[in-house]
């Protein structure tokens, strides 16, 4: 009995290392093939992010002088009323 579960261990490890070396590489080889692409997707999104971040601080900014102006001319205008 010992000696078949034996056998029967040996055969599952020897199989499972078998099926590991036929798998693993092709697996490697396909995400080696996938990294430039992952590259290329990661560096167009991080560049528009910046790109629209970058748009949304130059709004903030004109739209803070316009109100800055706005003020101005309100306070000017109330002025010359009294």
């Amino acid at each position: 009995m010992q000696i078949v579960r034996t056998y029967f261990l040996s055969r599952v490890k020897k199989l499972s290392l078998q099926h590991i070396c036929r798998t693993k590489p092709t697996s490697y080889i396909m995400l080696i093939a996938l990294l430039p692409i992952l590259l290329i997707i990661c560096a167009i999104l991080l560049l528009s992010y910046l790109w629209e971040r970058r748009k949304c601080l130059r709004m903030q900014k004109r739209l803070f002088r316009e109100s800055r102006k706005l003020e101005h001319t309100n306070h000017i205008a109330s002025v010359s009323v009294r």
